[in-house]
């Protein structure tokens, strides 16, 4: 198989040539990336491009399930490194669901400085847990309060852009502070406009990340053995342009891996980086309906060829689909696809994993008041556990928001994933999740907010089942 970049750079050079023209939108539709390659994995790179890669902190690095409160999405590891620059001159912006849509009256000023806007923010939460080892034994429960400030700067700029964004979101617990963390991220990204319609997108960053519990690649320990801690370092570049009613962007992605020893678990072997390539053409046969196809090929490679098992889990991937992209103004906007992924590795004992891949973002608006977001989700994940090649993960999520007063917010959602180990371990695990919150707007610069979430996990390895309940707390402070 070509390698990643190789591939990448032939299919600029051929769709350069094919697209020799300029494009005519006008520039007062302000800039969204709506359909570019996006800055994540392949197995990110689902929607119909570009979806908001928005930095999650104190996420693992499986891809997390989706709740009402920040792992609200669905998707790899990878869309929580780098949010996609607002540039170039596409489709008008995407709707936004109720919680996130601009309030004028409520929403923060910020701080400009020349033609820069800083928007300093902080959260402080409490959270009780009732399983905070997502145990099915010797269940225990603790409360964990938690300091979240996050600085996000944005460049105004009638042309380009260049964003940065640092944070850190620090845990500690009453009464098992060996399990405390402190995630932390560093991030920049921005865009250079060349013309109308075609631009060059770009960005890195830097984070801390802990492994939660209960998930797929995490042993559920009782005992005084913290968090898994890792470093993630991840850059990328992309072009894009639009020709009339083709749109074409390519992308590069390079994620390092970078796992710390905990306690007398050796991590290096799992150490590892990531390259990946992709390509997307799109045709947008009527204004505001797309079909596009899009591929990506993947290169991973470890640090150690062979982990502590003694298993070589470096190997080559792809994913190939077709879909469509729509959007009917103030009622129905997303997209969905389908195809197939692979993934080959170095290890002879491990057969290649071909799997049928699909998915949907799918926003309704029933009411003015009310949104309602769908999202599936089936792809390709490596596995950690000794024997398991991968596992296949299908996810299944709905959120309900509706604005009962201007300030006042409520959200319901409910969720379902499915894990399927492959190669030598005959394992699959089931994951159910349900959950209620609400936020308060007190001010421009005071919110308070609460959540409840359950999850419940069914799985095929013994004593892995286990029961969750988690209840939330939070007031923020932003300016």
């Amino acid at each position: 198989m070509k390698t990643a970049v190789s591939t990448l750079v032939l299919t600029m050079f051929i769709a350069h040539g094919a697209l020799a023209q300029d494009a005519t939108i006008k520039q007062k539709q302000k800039p969204v990336p709506a359909k570019a390659a996006s800055t994540s994995l392949p197995a990110a790179q689902k929607g119909g491009g570009a979806k908001s890669t928005a930095v999650k902190l104190g996420q693992p690095e499986n891809k997390p399930l989706n709740t009402s409160t920040a792992q609200a999405t669905v998707g790899s590891a990878a869309e929580r490194y780098i949010e996609q620059p607002d540039s170039a001159y596409f489709i008008q912006r995407d709707p936004l669901n109720v919680f996130d849509r601009p309030r004028t009256d409520l929403d923060a000023n910020g701080i400009r400085f020349g033609s820069f806007i800083a928007k300093p923010s902080v959260e402080l939460g409490t959270e009780y847990n009732s399983n905070i080892f997502t145990s099915e034994q010797n269940v225990e429960a603790d409360t964990i309060f938690k300091v979240s400030p996050t600085l996000d700067v944005k460049s105004d700029w009638n042309r380009n852009q260049l964003n940065f964004k640092a944070g850190l979101t620090s845990a500690a617990y009453r009464n098992n502070d060996e399990q405390d963390w402190t995630d932390a991220l560093l991030a920049a990204n921005g865009a250079i406009d060349i013309t109308t319609g075609q631009y060059i997108s770009g960005g890195f960053s830097f984070q801390r990340l802990h492994e939660e519990r209960g998930f797929p690649n995490t042993a559920n320990v009782v005992s005084n053995l913290g968090p898994t801690l890792y470093n993630v370092s991840a850059a990328n570049i992309g072009y894009t342009r639009k020709v009339g009613q083709i749109g074409l962007s390519v992308a590069y992605d390079a994620v390092d891996y970078n796992y710390l020893d905990n306690e007398n678990v050796r991590n290096d072997d799992r150490d590892r980086f990531d390259n990946i390539g992709t390509a997307r053409v799109g045709y947008e046969f009527m204004r505001g309906y797309e079909v596009f196809a899009r591929g990506s090929l993947s290169d991973r490679q470890y640090a150690d060829f062979r982990d502590d098992n003694g298993f070589a889990r470096g190997g080559e991937g792809y994913e190939a689909v077709l879909g469509a992209d729509f959007r009917l103004t103030g009622t129905l906007s997303g997209d969905v696809y389908a195809g197939q992924a692979s993934k080959s590795f170095d290890d002879i004992r491990f057969r290649d994993v071909d799997s049928f891949v699909y998915g949907s973002s799918l926003l309704w608006f029933p009411t003015q008041l009310t949104s309602i977001k769908f999202q599936v989700d089936r792809s390709i994940e490596d596995a950690v556990l000794s024997g398991a090649s991968s596992y296949i993960q299908s996810d299944h999520f709905i959120r309900v928001e509706h604005e009962l007063q201007r300030n006042f917010l409520v959200s319901a959602n409910a969720g379902y994933s499915e894990f399927d180990f492959q190669g030598g371990v005959d394992r699959e695990d089931k994951i159910y999740n349900a959950g209620v919150g609400g936020k308060y707007l007190v001010s421009r610069n005071v919110y308070i907010g609460g959540d409840y979430q359950l999850r419940q996990r069914n799985s095929d390895a013994t004593f892995s089942d286990y029961q969750q309940q988690v209840v939330m707390a939070t007031i923020g402070l932003r300016y």
